[in-house]
């Protein structure tokens, strides 16, 4: 990190005399600085003097910004200057604090918050004052000070600087190296119009980023008109005037001088010609001025949409970002942001409709909320109520069959744990516990047909932490009630004689029990605790300690997390156990309980695990984390099927209803939602298809033709998936591959060199490329209606073949040897490379004209597609570069070439609109960026693998990859 050594840029340009000119110079760069931070997701939330050091770099002032990011101030000292809520959140600098800021709710910050700071600053370099008194917002108390930061209306500079004493007024400008009448005439006008820009009130007003603010500052310099005003007529003749003094004055003078050389005797004819040619003149001046200011707002409107694109690509990568951490609120709140506004451009591509898509919620169902966290969920057993308990203290009994909250039962503390018994006539709650506090805990049990207070008892709940989760249970025969204790003892009790039986310590002192499992016949107990250890434990009988069977140590016993949730599988087969197993393994284990082996450690998750439950037929185990996410695991295999997406905050809590239908799940969002146990949604990103050797796709996208391990071939429908037909090829020469599918007409090339053409939905051979022959890169036009190839006894010639007639159309010759790689929609461009060369030729082959352009490419390259409607040329190469071409009457002009940073580009395709280009690299990412620009808008994770090829549906809506033999697809 750079240690910068600077004064403040108000205190600098104060001491330095500096004009008002070089102040605004010095605030140009702030501006650029704050950009770069814009796009790079940054927002600096408090932008001050004291925040921008001015330092010498061989004499010449160079601003620096500095203590990026809010976190770093709350760690600093309180000052007067300073603002903290009353959840001790730094909301920023009150003079400098935008109204939105100053709602204090920390939801709705956006980069347009820093240009009001930014504009406030501006207001301090050229007037000497911040727009409102930091002393008197300080007094004013913190309701009065956001009332007025929120609705008061700040006087502009220049009205501010007239207002002051003659003193101050003197003292102001001395400090800018200017007089008093000329400071107030510098800030009148264009830098009052751009400040009280910046400290529009509605944010939609103000500029969308700091370089248009210093665009805007640049054209004040430049004498140009400035967006922040109306550009009225007189307002343009005063720039073009200030532009063109020289120019204005010869005029005048050359004209003065032909009218005094008149003899007076011919005035008046002068005079009438004298008015006739200043109308012309005034009219041509209105004219070109005219014409000017469309030039400037049509410049000024591209360069804002630019800037929105920019916005709009910065947004999407980090929605990308916020959706891989399962973060939906906030992937949400990005994508509604880049909505069209006011009937503005909508820049929105495919990647938004995927977000959009992904983000969405998979629950089946949400109830009401509680007031806190969700920290326990039961079901009953064999009643229509499952009950929630709360850190609100409320266990709430909802009817399963409308989900009608049915009864509300109050208990004492923080709720930790619930368990019905299994006639489900009696729910027990753990409830008092303080997460490190010591506190005793109570044990309720509740009627459930009259929620009656049947009995409550204490337990030692000391010290114990505030996530457990089974700490208790009924035995499967209902005969007593196991509790975990605080000091590490498990105490039996006797729940309808209301009487303790025994307790016997299950894990060291001060380790207190967290969860509690019984196998589903009752035979076997599991202990989990904060010593990072699992017990299974032989229950003998209710007077007597249980006989430990196995000891599962997790880790040093060292830390003070542990084991949150324990579940035996229905067979008895299994244990499952999760929680935070020392300070970094938020894991979740499968041990195997005849012998207490470890089987497995799960470690999608990427945060601790909370709760766990088994499916009834115990093929699945649901699993619920921090990281938001509820998991679906195939037992046995012990591979995801499933990962659904919908809390907006850690999931602490999980149940199972008795039909093993629906999932229930609470957390920190303080939600209830119910899921479908059948669902089988995102396992990964995309949708997995294994076991394809090669996959061709059809120009429209309609369709794709695949062969299997077995060697059928089959064609599918790609929206689907799903196989529509198998196609036979008969042939006695083996295969070598199948080069294309375009408009049911599929090529093949064999072993010998032979290539055969078919009709798929006719079953027919159309055309025979002969052995006499050989065809090298065979390529199909879109149409299916010619084939390109190149012939191995004259590889320097491409040949053209009319499938339906097998007559040559067209002969393209060059120099050296070439291939043909693409053909654009109509069949009439082809393009194709030299061997062995970065060149590309465009050929007509209607008209058998080309363009040659010599290292075009720069690489070598494996990938050459045509947009759907021929106007691009997209070519990629292993190296890492994309190139993008317009392509215009057989020429091609290189519209932009980027290196987005990836190696083995082997597929690339556009969708369907044009607008979107699809690069799939060797390294398993998948690469989107913006036609129009070349500027990403996002990443996917796909296989690596090398020779990928992509398409998109016709629809748009599908991105369907082919790699390492599966094909991948993406829905939007």
């Amino acid at each position: 990190m750079e240690l910068v050594r600077g004064i403040k840029i108000t205190d600098y340009c104060d001491q330095e005399k500096v004009s008002t000119r070089e102040r605004l110079d010095l605030f140009i760069k702030v501006c650029q600085a704050i950009q770069h931070a814009h796009q790079k997701g940054i927002i600096h939330r408090d932008i001050k003097p004291s925040n921008i050091l001015v330092t010498l770099h061989d004499g010449v002032p160079v601003p620096k910004v500095i203590d990026f990011g809010i976190a770093k101030a709350t760690e600093g000292r309180l000052t007067d200057q300073t603002v903290y809520t009353q959840l001790h959140q730094f909301i920023g600098t009150p003079a400098y604090m935008s109204p939105e800021q100053a709602e204090m709710s920390g939801l709705d910050i956006d980069t347009r918050s820093d240009i009001y700071s930014l504009g406030v600053l501006l207001y301090e370099l050229l007037a000497g004052s911040t727009p409102f008194d930091a002393k008197e917002l300080m007094a004013q108390g913190i309701d009065a000070m956001r009332k007025t930061i929120r609705e008061q209306e700040p006087q502009r500079p220049s009205t501010r600087v007239a207002t002051l004493g003659a003193d101050q007024l003197t003292t102001t400008a001395k400090r800018r190296s200017a007089d008093s009448s000329k400071l107030l005439h510098q800030l009148k006008g264009d830098l009052d119009w751009i400040v009280m820009k910046c400290l529009e009130k509605d944010r939609s007003r103000r500029y969308e980023t700091a370089n248009g603010l210093a665009a805007d500052l640049k054209r004040h310099l430049n004498n140009e008109p400035v967006t922040a005003r109306p550009p009225s007529a007189a307002y343009r003749f005063q720039k073009a005037w200030r532009r063109n003094k020289l120019a204005y004055t010869a005029a005048a003078t050359v004209t003065a001088t032909l009218v005094l050389g008149i003899a007076f005797s011919a005035w008046q004819a002068i005079e009438a010609t004298r008015a006739e040619a200043a109308r012309a003149e005034e009219a041509r001046r209105a004219q070109a001025a005219q014409a000017q200011a469309e030039a400037d707002r049509a410049r000024a409107v591209f360069a804002e949409r630019e800037e929105r694109r920019r916005l709009y690509a910065a947004n999407m990568n980090l929605a990308f970002e916020a959706l891989k951490a399962n973060r939906l609120g906030r992937t949400s709140d990005l994508l509604n942001s880049s909505r069209p506004s006011n009937g503005g451009p909508d820049y929105r591509g495919w990647e938004w409709r995927y977000l959009w898509s992904a983000s969405r919620s998979d629950e089946i169902l949400t109830l009401p909320p509680h007031e806190d966290i969700v920290s326990a969920i039961a079901w009953s057993p064999n009643q229509p109520v499952l009950a929630s308990g709360s850190w609100d203290g409320s266990v709430r009994l909802w009817n399963t069959r409308d989900y009608r909250s049915i009864s509300r039962l109050q208990n004492p503390g923080k709720i930790s744990s619930l368990a019905f018994n299994s006639t489900g006539d009696l729910l027990a709650v753990i409830s008092g516990t303080e997460w490190g506090v010591p506190a005793d805990g109570k044990v309720s049990l509740w009627r459930t047909d009259s929620h009656e207070l049947f009995d409550r008892f204490h337990v030692d709940q000391a010290d114990v932490w505030f996530l457990e989760r089974g700490s208790v249970r009924f035995s499967p025969d209902d005969s007593f009630l196991a509790v975990g204790q605080g000091n590490g003892e498990i105490l039996f009790r006797d729940h309808r004689q209301r009487r303790n039986l025994v307790a016997f310590p299950a894990h060291p002192p001060g380790k207190g029990v967290l969860a509690l499992a019984f196998s589903t016949d009752g035979r076997l107990l599991a202990s989990g605790g904060r010593d990072e250890s699992v017990k299974i434990w032989k229950a003998r009988g209710l007077a007597e300690a249980p006989l430990l069977q196995h000891q599962l140590p997790l880790g040093a016993g060292r830390s003070d997390f542990g084991v949150f949730d324990l579940e035996f599988s229905p067979s008895g087969d299994w244990l499952a156990g999760c929680g935070m197993f020392g300070a970094t393994d938020a894991g979740l284990r499968i041990w195997r309980v005849r012998d207490g082996r470890p089987v497995l450690n799960l470690t999608n998750h990427t945060a601790w695990v909370a709760g766990l439950a088994f499916s009834r037929d115990g093929h699945h185990l649901f699993s619920v984390s921090s990281d938001q996410s509820v998991r679906i695991w195939e037992t046995g295999a012990w591979e995801e099927v499933a990962f659904l997406k919908g809390h907006t905050n850690e999931i602490w809590s999980v149940g199972l209803s008795p039909d093993g239908r629906r999932l229930a799940t609470g957390g920190k969002d303080n939600l209830i939602k119910l899921w479908d146990t059948q669902f089988r949604g995102r396992a990964t990103d995309s949708k997995v298809f294994p076991d394809y050797r090669k996959v061709v796709f059809s120009r429209d996208s309609s369709t794709l033709l695949s062969i299997d391990p077995d060697g059928r071939w089959t064609i599918r429908d790609s929206e689907i998936v799903g196989e529509v037909s198998e196609f036979p090829v008969p042939t006695s020469v083996p295969i070598r591959d199948f080069i294309d599918l375009a408009a049911g007409v599929l090529a093949i090339t064999h072993t010998n060199g032979t290539v055969q053409v078919w009709n798929v939905p006719a079953g027919r051979l159309m055309k025979i490329v002969p052995e006499a022959d050989p065809a090298w890169a065979p390529v199909l036009s879109p149409d299916g209606e010619r084939l390109a190839f190149t012939s191995s006894m004259e590889p320097q010639v491409i040949r053209v073949v009319a499938l339906s007639s097998s007559e040559e159309i067209a002969s393209l010759r060059s120099g050296r040897a070439q291939l043909p790689r693409a053909f654009s929609a109509d069949g009439t461009l082809l393009i194709a490379t030299p061997s062995n060369s970065d060149d590309l030729i465009l050929w007509n082959v209607r008209t058998s004209r080309s363009s040659q352009h010599e290292a075009a490419l720069r690489e070598q390259t494996q990938t050459i597609c045509f947009s759907p409607d021929g106007s691009m040329l997209a070519a990629v190469g292993g190296l890492g570069l994309v190139n993008l071409f317009d392509v215009t009457n057989s020429d091609l002009q290189l519209r932009w070439r980027v290196n987005p940073d990836l190696l083995g580009l082997f597929g690339a395709c556009f969708s369907p609109d044009g607008r979107r280009l699809a690069v799939v690299s060797s390294t398993g990412v998948i690469w989107l960026c913006d036609t129009s620009t070349g500027q990403e808008v996002g990443t996917l994770k796909t296989a690596k693998g090398m020779w990928s090829n992509a398409t998109f549906s016709p629809s748009g809506n599908n991105l369907l990859v082919h790699v390492a033999e599966k094909l991948h697809l993406y829905q939007a």
